[in-house]
This record gives structure tokens, sequence and C-alpha cells, in this order.
């Protein structure tokens, strides 16, 4: 029998993507890690610009950028981790598309995979039919954490799944455990008699009135300490009966209905409080090492509690690299849906582009002068660092400017355009501290007063010699 079609098709459910969800937001290491991943990705904003070479900015309202696409930034940031793809839909408010991500749980994905191993997503909402996706939406994938063809996720939260799932029954233990020590059950167990005469003892009673006779040895004296401390030990008894206060009489009547008398030959046997584990800090600490480790940030930037001295430069080299790559994707991902959202107005302005270039520079067209989103990176070294840079000539003055303003985390609008370079070459070898001749240098002087030499061009020396002949030559 022959299969009506090659694809196979599974689907990523909307409660597999509320489970993934809900683990980014429950563990407090994955939370810190994600809130710090945030603050230094877009901490500096995104940038729209024209041109790989030259990045023309193009300004956008601060309304636009603050209330659109930087909390679309960080939604990327949140679904990718979650299940490793970026599902997009598009609203439109005014004439113009706006870029959201929906929430999670109110969508399904289904995975569409070729004979060739191809595979290709398309987003369902709940209103939209089993053979139809839903209109206005987008499924991004390519960024190393893409699902499997049977629906599996691959996602940075998924690998982390099973130790929180560790953490958590753990954790359930250790509170089960307090509890139970807080209120211990109490087990009655039987005495055990080896005489039946001896168990009559246990319910009989008998005492002869008339036989009572006052004598010494019934009678005992008090002074007056004695008295004060019966009656105090009184008034405590009638406390602990009544109840001093709202919560104290609360406790007494809880107490005195948990009291059951035990029948004769019963008494109250031993219990075994459960004891907690003395390595559950230690299991929790390297737990929380190992989830910092796989989200890119070392647990040492947040939390300092070993004694242990770590590599700083590794660790500061660890969280750059995981910075760095949240920005590309980022911005792989902001310049795609910006030119799916402006396509009609880039053809425009590329057209007329493309009238004043010659043929041979129309094939660069789509690589120079198409719109970028770009998350501007901010240099990873300290302002000494920078500034040994631009005094050695490696970077120019307004780039020494800007790296400065990004590096302390000032609004790139601060930033004065068209200044000229205040630091001459001189200048900047003296703050390197080298000696540069001065005017009252002597030797500089004497350099100077040192006679220069002509430039006259000396004759050239005739080079015709005459050659002496040797005997009888010339002769027949």
């Amino acid at each position: 029998m022959q299969r009506i079609t090659d694809e196979t098709k599974s689907i990523i459910s909307g409660n597999d993507i509320l489970k993934m969800h809900y683990l980014s937001i429950g563990n407090a290491d994955i939370f810190m890690c994600r809130n710090l991943i945030l603050n230094k990705v877009f901490e500096n904003g995104i940038q729209i610009c024209s041109g790989k070479k030259k990045c023309t900015e193009i300004k956008l309202s601060d309304a636009e950028v603050s209330e659109i696409w930087i909390p679309f930034a960080k939604d990327l940031v949140d679904i990718i981790t979650c299940i490793g793809i970026a599902p997009i839909r598009f609203k439109r408010v005014e004439k113009q598309m706006i870029p959201y991500i929906p929430k999670p749980g109110s969508y399904s994905i289904q995975i569409t995979t070729s004979v060739d191993g191809i595979c290709s997503y398309d987003l369902f909402d709940t209103n939209s039919p089993m053979d139809k996706p839903a209109p206005n939406s987008l499924v991004l994938h390519g960024f190393g954490y893409d699902p499997r063809s049977n629906g599996s996720l691959c996602s940075i939260i998924k690998v982390l799944e099973p130790t929180m799932q560790f953490i958590h029954a753990m954790s359930d233990s250790a509170l089960t455990a307090e509890m139970l020590r807080c209120n211990p059950p109490i087990v009655v167990e039987k005495k055990e008699t080896t005489q039946d005469s001896k168990e009559g003892l246990d319910f009989d009673f008998y005492m002869d009135s008339d036989a009572l006779k006052t004598s010494t040895h019934s009678q005992y004296q008090r002074d007056e300490r004695a008295v004060a401390r019966l009656k105090n030990q009184q008034r405590l008894f009638a406390n602990a009966i009544n109840g001093v206060n709202e919560q104290s009489a609360t406790n007494t009547s809880k107490t005195m209905n948990n009291i059951v008398p035990l029948p004769s030959s019963f008494r109250v046997g031993t219990v075994i409080e459960p004891s907690g584990r003395n390595d559950y800090t230690q299991i929790l600490r390297s737990s929380s090492e190992s989830i910092c480790s796989v989200m890119g940030v070392p647990r040492s930037m947040m939390i300092s509690d070993n004694v242990v001295r770590g590599d700083v430069e590794g660790s500061h080299d660890v969280f750059k690299q995981c910075v760095l790559l949240w920005k590309n994707i980022t911005s792989k991902i902001l310049t795609l849906v910006y030119r799916y959202i402006y396509k009609q107005d880039e053809a425009q302005r590329l057209s007329q582009i493309a009238k004043k270039r010659k043929i041979k520079d129309i094939s660069k067209l789509t690589n120079n002068d198409l719109i970028q989103v770009v998350v501007p990176v901010t240099p990873y070294i300290s302002n000494d660092e920078l500034k040994q840079l631009y005094l050695l000539n490696l970077i120019d003055w307004n780039t020494y400017k800007q790296y400065v303003i990004r590096n302390t985390s000032l609004p790139i609008d601060l930033l004065k355009t068209n200044e000229k370079d205040p630091w001459s070459k001189e200048d900047k070898l003296l703050l390197l501290g080298a000696n540069v001749p001065t005017a009252n240098d002597p030797a500089a002087n004497d350099k100077k007063n040192a006679p220069k030499k002509s430039t006259q061009k000396t004759p050239k020396k005739d080079k015709t010699t005459t050659k002496l002949k040797a005997s009888g030559a010339g002769k027949n």
C-alpha cells in the first residue's frame, strides 16, 4: 500500500510549551540568570540602520522602540530559552503591523518533515482549522535549539528539566520531614505483663477513709516563699487552662482536644523522628552551579558563597560569549521581522537606489543597503584599556567616545557628533610616557642648528678614458 504523502508531521502541544514556561519562571537560579542576560544584552537598546560598512541610523520614536521592539526582543529570548524556536504573530494597529510573541499555552506548533529531512514549522491557535496555520504568523528557527522531528524539545530549559525535578522532589521531601518533626505522630503500644494477678492493680482502687488520722507524718509546713511559689504555680496552671490571650486560648483549646486518655495497660511508644540530610545545602549549591553553567552565567557573578577563589577571567569570558550569542540571535530575528513588516517600503527605497547604480553594482545592493536591526555591542573591557587603545591610535576619537558611553550605560544621545580630536600625537605620546622633544630641549636645538646638507648635484665625472694601445698594435 502506497503512502499518500511522504511527509511526517508532529505537534508541540500548548501544554508542553506551558510546562517549559512554568519551569523557567519557577526556578530562582534560572530567573536570576534570565534577568542578568536581558539587562546586559539590551542595556544600550537597539539601532536600526542601513548599510554594513557605514551604519546610517534610522531614527524611530522613543515610544516605538521602548514599547514595541525592546519588549518584543526580550520575549524572543524567553521563548527561545523555553522551546528553542521563535513563534511570532503580527497584529494591525492603525495600518501598521506590530510583532509580538503569543502567550504560552494559547497555540501549538506543527512540525512537517520532508523525505530530505528538512523541517518546516507552522503555528496553530485555538481558532484556526487543522489544515490552515494561523494568519499573520511566522515561526523562525535555526538558532541551535531546534526541536526534533518527533516533536521533542531540545531547548535550554528542556536540558535543565531533570535537574529541576530532582531539586523539587528533594525540597518536598525536606519539607515533609520538617513538618513531621514539628508535629510528630504518637504511637501507642500495649504493656507486656508476666502475671495475670498483677493486671487487677491497673483497674482497682480502694481507700479506707475511716482509717485516716491526723498525725505529724501527714502534716507539713509552708513558709512565705513556699506560699509564693504555690500561688505562682496556680497562676501558671490557670493561664494554661484558660489562656492569657487569644493565641494562647486557641493553643489551649487545640491542646485539650488533642489529649486522648490511654487505656490501662497501654503506653506511648518510642517514635523515631525523621532527620534532614546533612548534605542538602551542598546538593543545592551543586545543582545551582549546573543550572547557571548551562544558562551561560557564572554563579559567582550572582552569589558569592564559595571559599575557593575561582577563575575570574574565565568566568568573565564565559558570560561575554553568552551575551554576544544572544545579541547575534536577537539582531538576526529583529532584522528579518523588520524587513517582513516594511517590505513594500524597502522595495521602493531600493528601486530608487538601483536607478542610480551601474549594472555591476546592483548585485551588491542587497548586501550593502538593506535595513538592519543591530543590538549594540558593549566593549567588555575597562575604560583604562579603551584609553590605551585610543592613545596607541588603534581606535579613533569618535569610536573611543562611543564605547566609553556604552561602557558606562549612558544614553547614546549624549554623544557629541562631528567633534575633532582634541589630543595631538605629541600629547598622546606624553600620556603614554614617551620622551617628546620640546622647544627648550638642547638636543632638539642642536638638531635644528645643525648645518644642512647641500642639495646641489655634483657634476658628473667624465667616464671617457684613453685606452693604452699595446706596442705594435695597429701595425700591419
